[in-house]
Order: structure tokens, then sequence, then C-alpha cells
């Protein structure tokens, strides 16, 4: 048989505890109760052990031996299974405490109090508490499995390894699941919640300005700078009660702090690896950058550390070198002129501004009678900067439809390829093609062309320079014949119309 934990109501739930969760060692049975299944939390359950669980060693002949366990009765071991703890720890005291603002007051050399919602531990996984800096100092990090960090209870003591910088904010923050709850629930995020000013070395304080123009030496105008260096120079100004403004003062102080090394990202060329922009994002490919020293350190600065870890310190050395993405760039203002002619109006063209160079276009809108060939397209000119490409046109329209039938045509003489089987948006006839006008007899043709303008045949009216007249159609006019008849005394015969002779 085996012994089993059944809850007192519902003993066909019991689970037993098998061979593996016991041991005997002498007159000791241990019976392995851990992890128990979750359907008995919180239940009151009893420990069940039946009479042939064991039994006791055999002496020999002489000495008996192989009597069997009388077992347990089902409420002498009992107790209640306690519910898995699933709470998250969470981060409910600093001290220092988390500035809003900056202060500026605390010391380089620091130590931090971290207070829990429940005793903690550093997770068996590598973790760090991590000082990010806000205006380029060195990041530090911090192992939890370090002689820097102490656990005791529900709170965590970190302290620098080395002084951080003066005049710094640093965000403070600790990796995920670096460190959990005896129950191995990982730590609530800290991202952003914890933020720290460190004192400056150096503090300016402001006087009124009055204090100026005291006495018979007072002075207006006054103002300071810094140089690379670090020394201070002060501008004293014109003597306040001078109407020349003469004696301007000018006074140095050496502060003798050190200077440290200076180094910026500078790229190796200004062309990108495309120079168009493609891919999702859209970029103009690849850069080289690297980093290059520009001030040696000197009276103790720090150096400038390589991407290999060494320091360096020498004008004019590469610390890094590297390659990184080009963003697409835009065209951040209006197509320039001379714009293309026989526009609607160009004032929408500011609108929806900037225009991507990654096929980014502002649509052209041409007057009626004219269609756009294209639309304005913004193109990259350089990795900085967008550039429209050369500015689309407002072309004259061409006819889809063939030209009407005019009462009295001759429908048997319409050129084929001016017919209405012909002329389609498929196929349509270019402006200015002519498809010739024939009447019946008796009647002549106003104008011997119907002529394909703007997209029709009457043209735009009267502002048309091509048009006829106010844009009218030509049409099968009756014939007239000559008020006299030819010479020779001959017969002439008009039909439709005119005279007989």
């Amino acid at each position: 048989g085996s012994a089993r934990v059944a809850p007192r109501e519902g003993a066909a739930r019991a689970i037993p505890i098998d061979r593996a969760r016991s041991s005997i060692e002498g007159h000791r049975l241990s019976l392995g109760l851990s992890g128990l299944h979750p359907a008995l939390t919180g239940e009151p359950c009893s420990l069940q052990a039946p009479a042939d669980l064991v039994q006791d060693l055999m002496r020999g002949a002489a000495g008996g031996g192989g009597n069997r366990f009388a077992g347990l009765a089902g409420s002498v071991y009992d107790f209640t299974v306690p519910a898995r703890d699933v709470d998250r720890p969470a981060l409910s005291a600093v001290q220092p405490q988390s500035e809003n603002y900056p202060q500026f007051m605390l010391p380089v050399s620091l130590a931090m109090k971290l207070t829990f919602t429940e005793p903690v531990q550093a997770a068996l996984t590598e973790g760090y508490v991590h000082f990010t800096p806000t205006f380029g100092s060195r990041a530090l990090s911090i192992s939890l499995h370090s002689s820097m960090v102490a656990f005791v209870g529900s709170e965590a003591v970190v302290s620098t390894p080395e002084d951080l910088m003066p005049g710094e904010v640093y965000t403070v923050t600790i990796d995920d699941g670096a460190i959990t709850d005896r129950s191995g629930n990982s730590l609530e995020s800290s991202a952003g919640r914890i933020r720290i000013s460190t004192a400056p070395r150096l503090r300016f304080s402001r006087i009124a300005a009055g204090e100026l123009l005291r006495g018979p030496e007072g002075r207006a105008l006054a103002g300071a700078a810094v140089d690379l260096g670090n020394r201070i120079f002060l501008l004293g100004g014109g003597r306040g009660r001078s109407a020349a403004g003469a004696g301007v003062g000018l006074w140095l102080l050496e502060t003798g702090r050190g200077v440290r090394c200076g180094a910026s990202n500078e790229p190796a060329g200004e062309t990108c690896s495309r120079s168009t922009c493609r891919g999702q994002p859209p970029s103009l490919g690849t850069l080289v950058l690297r980093r290059t020293i520009w001030r040696s350190p000197r009276d103790g600065g720090r150096p400038c550390i390589a991407a290999d870890g060494r320091p360096r310190s020498s004008l004019g050395e590469v610390l890094w070198e590297g390659r990184v993405d080009c963003p697409c760039p835009s065209c951040s203002a209006a197509p320039p002129p001379p714009l293309p002619a026989n526009m609607q109006n160009a004032s929408y063209l500011a609108e929806g501004l900037p225009v991507t160079a990654a096929g980014g276009t502002r649509p052209l809108l041409c007057r009626r009678g004219f269609y756009a060939s294209g639309p304005f397209m913004c193109i990259a000119a350089d990795r900085h900067a967008g550039r429209w490409a050369p500015n689309p046109a407002c072309i004259p329209s061409p006819c889809t439809s063939a030209p009407p039938v005019v009462a009295n045509q001759s429908v048997e003489r319409i050129d084929r390829r001016c017919a209405r089987e012909s002329v389609s948006p498929a196929s349509p006839l270019s402006h200015g093609s002519k498809c010739p006008l024939h009447c019946v007899p008796g009647y002549a043709p106003s104008s011997p062309h119907f002529t394909c303008r703007f997209g029709g045949y009457g043209g735009l009216g009267a502002g048309d320079p091509g048009a006829d007249g106010a844009g009218r159609l030509p049409s099968c006019e009756a014939a007239s014949c000559p008020d006299s008849p030819p010479e020779g005394g001959a017969f002439l015969n008009c039909t439709g119309g005119g005279r007989r002779g």
C-alpha cells in the first residue's frame, strides 16, 4: 500500500504519496508533502497511512519480525494546504528618493536602499542594476550577484563601485526577472521609476542686478564664459557711472579642473549606399560612421574609451567605426516655380507637407481641357533633404469620341479613322487631329474639317484662339449661286436652294 493525503470531505480526491516521495531510515519514515495538487489548496486535509504500509525488520529465526504497521487514524495528522504565492514583489520605497525634477544635491559616492513589498533575493540568472546618464557620462552596471549588492529580508542595498559623475542625472533600472521573491515570482518592471542627480563640483549663485552698480566703480552688463580648458572668464562691463562706459574689466579664473577627452560621431562621407529610398521602413541604405577624438584629455581628465574597452587619448584617433541607417529624407516645401501652365491653382500644393522621398507625390490639377502628364514627385537630393523631380505638365486633352454628325452631312464619306467605332477612350484622337467634313449635294461645309481641340471639336470657346468664333462646330450650309451667269451664256444649275439659269 501507499500513504496518501486526502481532504476531510471527498476521499475520492485523495493524492497518493509514491515511493519517490518517501524514505525509511532505521525507525524513521519520511513522507514528502511538497508540491501537493493545486486542487487541495486551502482545504483541511489529513495524512492517511494504511496498515500494510510498512512492517518491522526480520531479526532471524529467534528474533521475530515481519509485523505490519497498525495504520494511522484519518484525524490524527490534520493540516491545511497553503495557497501558492503568485503575487509579484514590487518596489515600495527608494532612498535617496526618486526625483521628479533634478535637484543636483546627492554626493557622487552613493549607496541606494531599495525596499520591496516582501522578502526578495537575486534570481539564479545574471541580472544587473543600471545607472544610465542623461548628459553623456559613462553608464554603470552593477551585478546583483556582486559584493556591491546586499539583500536583507525585503530590502536591498546597492553601492556604486566608483564615483558617479558630478552634475549628472541618472535613471536607475533593474533588469526584468533579475529579482524574485522566495516563491520565484519576478519583480515588476522598474523602468523609468527611479531618477537621481548628483551635485556639481562648481556652483554659481545669482546676485541682484543692483549689486553691479554699487560703489564708485559700479559695473553694468556683466557676463561670463567657459572655454574648453575649463577656464572661466568674467566680463565686468563698462563703468555704470561713466557716460562713455570706459574701463571694461575682465577677470580669469583657472579652475584647475581636468579636461576630459572629447569625441564625436562623424560620417566617413556624405554619400549613403543607395541614391533612392527603398525597403521597409524606406531608407537610403547605410552610411559609415566614425567616432573620432577631437579633444585630448589633460590635467588628469578622463580618457576616451574605444569599442574594445581600452582607453584612447590621441587627437584624431578612431574609437569606433560602423554602419548606421540613412533615413529617407522628405520634401518640406511646395514644388518651386516655374510651375506648369494651365493649372487650376497652386495654393493646394502647400498642403500635406512634408512629403516623403520614398515615392511621395502631390497631384497636378489642370484646368478644363487639359490633363496631367503625372504628379509632382519627391525624390532624394541627398541624405539630408529631398527635392522635387522635374515638374509634370498640363497637356491638351485628346478627343475620346468621334466628331458629331451634323445636318446634311454625307455620312457615307466619313473618314474611317474618324468613325464612331474607331474613336474611344482607349483609342482617342490626339489634340489637333483633323477629320474632313463632307456635305450632301447642294450644301457646303462652313469649315473643311472637324478639329480636335482640348478634348472636343468646338475648342474652349471665345477664349481659345484656335476655336471657330465662340467655339461653334462646323456645319453643312446651303450652297448659293453667283448673281450673274458665267461668260459665254452657259447655264448654271444650282440644286438645293440656288438659281437655275
